[in-house]
């Protein structure tokens, strides 16, 4: 694949290690799986403004994070007792 710059290969890399761990906490929270399609790719969406500004050694903390509350905050979420 042929990159424009370094931070898209940068971001395509973190996005290869991470999206099946941010994926599976957004379905945790969603019981959905389009619903954690979306919600994951929105988490990859904001971090790709501020990964370069984020310690690497946080990158999977900060991403599981920011799933974690986009999925626990969506008006969509589903109550389930």
């Amino acid at each position: 694949m042929k990159y424009r710059s370094e931070k898209e290969r940068r971001f395509d890399e973190i996005y290869n290690n991470y999206a099946n761990d941010v994926y599976r906490v957004c379905l945790y929270f969603t019981r959905d799986k389009a619903e954690a399609q979306k919600i994951a790719e929105q988490t990859f969406i904001e971090f790709y403004d501020e990964f370069e500004e984020i310690n690497p050694e946080y990158w999977s903390a900060h991403l599981i994070c920011k799933a974690r509350d986009l999925a626990k905050f969506n008006p969509r979420r589903r109550i389930t007792k």
